[in-house]
């Protein structure tokens, strides 16, 4: 796996300044949340795809043995679930998010490593040309309020082809309808991790860094929940049925948080 995360960091404070305007985390400046997700992926902080490595790679390899398949990674905050992807097997693929920071990192290894990644910007809110036959993302559903979440599996349904495939994790507790935010108590405890792990693991950016790229990111970071599995049924009644569904704990940002890992058909 590539690992130049110090290089990918300078690109960031770059490309954040440059690039970012408006993404799914942030409809106003996402910024906040491109330039310092690299540092806090290094230091194990983050919500990613390799929380899930063995449901993504279980899953992913079904497809891979069917090279004709079409497959779009929707929506990703680096190269992670891309690169995941390649591990299942999978040698072409597409890449749509609505910033281009996060896409230039991917044509940035892809590039540099010689994979097959097409990348676009685009909204999932908007209407869309093409379909697929496998769409894949990580807690995608977490960045959207409970009254948009509906929409958006609408329009996951509308670019899949029949019988297609869209392999998620979706964060399950909080109360429904309400945006998921940290205390003031588990905000000092995340930035007071991210200086623990930087001495720890001797990266290659300061202590400071980690204090002020943890700071940055844990002081505007907000998602959402969906309330229970009911929730997640009334979710993909009438559109989709699901194939596979298993549960997991994973450590969170910052408190242990309980995941859904689902395999979602399209039905009509």
């Amino acid at each position: 796996m590539y690992n130049d995360y110090d290089r990918l960091s300078r690109m960031l404070d770059i490309d954040a300044l440059q690039q970012c305007n408006s993404g799914y985390i942030d409809a106003e400046d996402c910024s906040w949340y491109h330039k310092n997700w690299v540092k806090l992926r290094q230091l194990g902080l983050v919500s990613n795809p390799f929380w899930h490595e063995q449901f993504f790679l279980q899953q992913l390899k079904k497809y891979a043995l069917f090279p004709n398949n079409k497959i779009l990674v929707l929506g990703t905050a680096d190269f992670s679930m891309p690169y995941l992807s390649m591990l299942a097997g999978i040698d072409e693929l597409s890449i749509s998010d609505i910033c281009l920071t996060p896409l230039n990192i991917c044509n940035f290894i892809a590039k540099k490593e010689g994979y097959k990644w097409n990348t676009f910007v685009g909204d999932i809110r908007e209407s869309f040309d093409h379909q697929f036959d496998i769409i894949v993302n990580d807690a995608f559903l977490t960045r959207f309020p409970h009254e948009e979440t509906k929409i958006i599996m609408m329009q996951i349904y509308k670019r899949l082809r029949l019988g297609g495939k869209y392999i998620t994790t979706i964060r399950i507790g909080g109360n429904q309808g309400e945006a998921v935010v940290p205390s003031s108590d588990e905000k000092e405890m995340f930035i007071s991790r991210a200086i623990k792990r930087s001495k720890e693991l001797k990266v290659d950016f300061s202590d400071l860094m980690a204090q002020q790229a943890a700071q940055n990111y844990i002081e505007n970071m907000i998602s959402y929940s969906l309330l229970n599995d009911e929730t997640l049924w009334q979710l993909c009644k009438d559109i989709f049925s699901i194939e596979y569904i298993d549960s997991a704990k994973v450590p969170g940002e910052c408190v242990e948080s309980e995941y859904r890992r689902v395999v979602f058909s399209k039905i009509y």
